[in-house]
């Protein structure tokens, strides 16, 4: 599950200012980026199924960047994730009120440089105020999404995506959106354990 680089991808990174973290691989389109995907060790797929093959994933989204509305960016994520999982069909719905022993797709706005999907996992909380004010100065034309499956305080998988946002804020409920949030759902959710073979690369950030 190694990262592809695409032209496009790689202008968009550049233009946005975007560093691929000590040879991180880069995946997305002219649109968004995909960067630090991770799939843990601890990922399984037959336990994915179990839990949530007939049962919806919930979609706990935290933070907020320039006064967007995190739930609306929940529902929208919920939507177009639904049925687009390599590991089973799987139906997401927007639950912000997702306790944290629960498994779950948490995402969080605007991260804070130095969150990592692991402390998303276990419930983070910072400075709202200064997350506002961190993703004024680091991000003034796009928006980047931290998004990890976890099983209570435990880090499965994991992304970075980010996003060309709309002077206007809108970018939701677009084409774009949904080819992104349908990428993630590939990359964080898939059919094989990490650890199956040796030909199934997987990375290990954090």
């Amino acid at each position: 599950m190694t990262g592809r680089i695409t032209g496009h991808a790689l202008l968009l990174a550049l233009a946005l200012g975007l560093a691929a973290c000590g040879g991180t691989p880069l995946l997305g389109s002219s649109d968004f980026v995909l960067t630090k995907t991770q799939v843990k060790p601890a990922y399984d797929v037959g336990n994915f199924r179990f839990a949530h093959g007939s049962k919806n994933m919930p979609v706990a989204v935290s933070g907020r960047a320039r006064g967007l509305d995190e739930q609306a960016i929940g529902v929208a994520i919920a939507q177009a994730m639904t049925g687009r999982t390599p590991v089973a069909p799987t139906t997401f719905v927007s639950a912000p009120d997702t306790p944290l022993d629960a498994s779950r797709l948490a995402v969080r706005v605007a991260p804070p440089i130095d969150m990592s999907a692991g402390s998303l996992c276990a419930g983070r909380r910072i400075d709202q105020q200064a997350q506002d004010m961190d993703g004024k100065v680091r991000e003034p034309d796009r928006l980047t999404l931290l998004l990890a499956y976890c099983n209570g305080a435990r880090h499965l998988s994991s992304t970075h995506l980010t996003l060309a946002l709309p002077a206007d804020g809108t970018g939701f409920d677009t084409p774009a959106f949904r080819r992104a949030a349908a990428l993630v759902a590939t990359e964080i959710f898939p059919a094989r354990d990490p650890n199956d073979d040796a030909s199934f690369e997987f990375m290990m950030a954090n």
